[in-house]
């Protein structure tokens, strides 16, 4: 994926594909939980920065745009987490693996809503 992305990625940075976004979420914006949306009991703290996206034909911009498919290059500065660390690279879409990202006070409400509460 990184082939699709002309600007140099920082050794914290890694492409995630979005496949629709829940908002418009500007670049700059933390987060510091990461979940599988699955298995949403399954979580583990973080420190994720959106630092920019990539949208058609390698165009970079400073938002995800809600409902879109784009690629959100996330900043983990203090390391990768083990869940996204255990994602397959190259996964098709029958294999993806899914993770989340929010803070950690939405994650029992998410958890929840997810279960089907």
């Amino acid at each position: 994926m990184s082939d699709l992305i002309s600007v140099p990625l920082r050794p914290t940075m890694l492409p995630l594909v979005v496949l629709h976004a829940y908002a418009d979420v500007e670049s700059g914006t933390h987060w510091n939980c990461v979940f599988d949306p699955r298995h949403p009991a399954s979580h583990e703290p973080t420190n994720a920065i959106l630092a920019y996206c990539v949208i058609w034909h390698r165009i970079v911009a400073q938002s995800l745009s809600d409902g879109h498919h784009q690629i959100a290059v996330v900043d983990f500065p203090d390391g990768t987490p083990e869940m996204i660390a255990g994602l397959d690279e190259d996964a098709q879409r029958e294999d993806v693996g899914y993770i989340g990202l929010c803070d950690h006070t939405s994650i029992d409400s998410i958890t929840t809503h997810l279960n089907g509460g």
